[in-house]
């Protein structure tokens, strides 16, 4: 077996545009989850639905961050901050928590579109 004798060298930028392009793609399905497991625990607390809540707005905070979306990150920190509150009390959250919560949601999908609109061709 010969080895190539030459290889493409690897384009960085093109991979981040790449990985960019799936973190903008998969921002839509990130805002449902959360807002599905918000829902979720207005209506019922189990100790999943609070993680179900808590782990995509905490791992939407540092990936915003890692792509330069600065303006998502107040939301997600906020929204992780509540949903730690609530994974760890393994407690209803107050309904006062829960309309705080939605408000911020809504004040991050708002952000999302920011970020978007602001991307070269929309991030795509």
């Amino acid at each position: 077996m010969s080895e190539p004798t030459s290889a493409e060298p690897f384009d960085h930028e093109r991979a981040l545009a790449q990985v960019r392009r799936e973190f903008v793609g998969g921002l839509g399905a990130r805002l449902v989850s959360i807002r599905v497991a918000l829902d979720r625990l207005a209506r019922e607390f189990a100790p999943r639905h609070a993680e179900a809540f808590y782990l995509p707005v905490h791992s939407l905070k540092g990936t915003a961050a890692a792509f330069g979306a600065t303006e998502l990150v107040p939301h997600a920190t906020r929204l992780a901050d509540l949903g730690r509150v609530w994974r760890e009390s393994g407690a209803a959250p107050p309904a006062t928590d829960v309309a705080s919560a939605r408000r911020e949601l809504e004040l991050l999908e708002t952000a999302v579109q920011h970020y978007v609109d602001r991307l070269p061709d929309g991030g795509s």
